[in-house]
């Protein structure tokens, strides 16, 4: 499960999280070590500059580093998508709770 770590080019580990069965109900039926392909809505929620205090190397230099807040998540299946569906898809379970709360 661990051995094959995403990284960044820069060999950076990338970040891990965890979604319950009521924020991915495909998560019940995948296998550990099975690869999958999930879209995120986020927010970025914080920005900052990350160069390193006292280094010099040009390389270092404005290295920007963002915060994110998951909004929603899911499980991309075969068929194409765009962000205008994905964004329909929102909106509407937006208005669908919206309306089942009056």
């Amino acid at each position: 499960m661990y051995d094959e770590m995403p990284v960044h080019p820069m060999d950076r580990e990338l970040p891990r999280f965890t979604l319950k069965q009521e924020e991915l109900p495909e998560v019940s039926g995948w296998g550990v070590n099975e690869k999958h392909y999930l879209i995120l809505k986020v927010e970025m929620v914080a920005k900052r500059n990350t160069k390193a205090i006292g280094v010099n190397d040009h390389s270092d230099r404005e290295k920007i580093e963002g915060t994110f807040q998951v909004e929603s998540v899911k499980a991309l299946g075969d068929k194409p998508v765009d962000a205008k569906s994905l964004e329909r898809e929102d909106f509407n379970r937006v208005y669908m709770k919206a309306r089942a709360e009056k």
